[in-house]
């Protein structure tokens, strides 16, 4: 039973040190989760409401719908991404 318990813990380490997750706030409220490592995140709050996400997505994927949802117009759609892709990755820094 001992040796479980440590092949668990070890598995548990060894997949937070591969994916290096970082949880994301908002006021106090958990919002989303990245990997900084693999460039995926995983996002739940705003899901059933306009323009939120519920699911796995890559960092670029959550980028497009951050730039899709953002009614900035005066801004190259390259700019957006690059601003979006900062604010997906902001907690990896």
């Amino acid at each position: 039973m001992k040796s479980v318990i440590l092949i668990l813990i070890a598995t548990i380490a060894t997949v937070f040190f591969v994916l290096n997750p970082r949880i994301v706030f908002d006021h106090g409220r958990p919002i989303y989760l990245v990997s900084c490592r693999m460039e995926w995140s995983a996002h739940w709050l705003g899901a059933f409401g306009k323009g939120g996400l519920l699911g796995v997505y890559s960092l670029d994927s959550a980028a497009q719908a951050v730039v899709s949802s953002t009614p900035v117009e005066y801004v190259s759609k390259d700019e957006q991404m690059t601003i979006a892709m900062s604010t997906v990755m902001k907690p990896c820094r």
